[in-house]
């Protein structure tokens, strides 16, 4: 996203610097991590001196600050242009699709955000703001479907939070860490990230609703 601003003659030369810089510190960050991050390696990257980044950034940690809050904003957003899930089980499938497809694409910068949400307190705030969100926006939703009528909305909201917390912890360990054991099971049963939004939203709805999916994606897995 940040190298499609940057080729866009329309924006000034001082703000295409700026997300130059926020590239360049974005791929350093999914390389090497928040510890391993210097602002030599990202002005070499980006190819300005030294005394041109802190034009732009106080240092490390404001920098980083800017990509990760980027990042969050781009994992949590809503995509209004696609088409309206026709049930909220393909709603489920979609979401995971699309969270499953930026933690493999950005598994660096998915550790970053652990990693820099615990060492700096405002930006551990921010995540959790964010996270908390989206726990409620998926919970209300939930809480309309005549099917879980009278269910308790503090119930589905600890429902979301562990279930988010399950998705998180196990894509780490795919994507992140790397697990062997975790990595070759799920190559097995399901081999590409289709095949795994759908394993992962069966294991939501057989939680959530107490039953097997109705929702069968067809050709909707073709189209992803």
């Amino acid at each position: 996203m940040l190298r499609a601003r940057i080729a866009d003659p329309e924006h000034s030369k001082g703000q295409r610097t700026r997300w130059t810089l926020l590239a360049s510190a974005a791929e350093m960050l999914e390389e090497r991590g928040y510890t391993g991050l210097r602002v030599t390696d990202v002005n070499e990257k980006a190819g300005v001196s030294n005394a041109l980044f802190y034009l732009y950034f106080k240092n490390k940690e404001e920098i980083t600050r800017e990509v990760m809050t980027g990042f969050l904003e781009v994992l949590f957003a809503r995509d209004d242009a696609s088409p309206k899930p026709q049930s909220v089980e393909e709603a489920i499938f979609r979401g995971n699709y699309d969270y499953l497809r930026h933690f493999a694409a950005n598994p660096g910068l998915m550790r970053c955000l652990m990693q820099f949400g615990d060492e700096i307190s405002e930006f551990g705030r921010l995540w959790r703001e964010s996270s908390h969100g989206w726990v409620a926006r998926v919970a209300r939703r939930l809480a309309r479907e005549p099917e879980l009528a009278g269910r308790d909305l503090d119930e589905l909201s600890a429902q979301v939070t562990a279930l988010g917390a399950m998705v998180d912890g196990y894509l780490r360990a795919i994507y992140v860490e790397k697990v062997p054991s975790a990595v070759e099971t799920l190559k097995a049963i399901a081999p590409d990230a289709a095949a795994r939004a759908l394993f992962l939203t069966q294991l939501w709805v057989r939680a959530i609703y107490c039953r097997d999916m109705h929702w069968s994606p067809g050709d909707s897995l073709k189209s992803t």
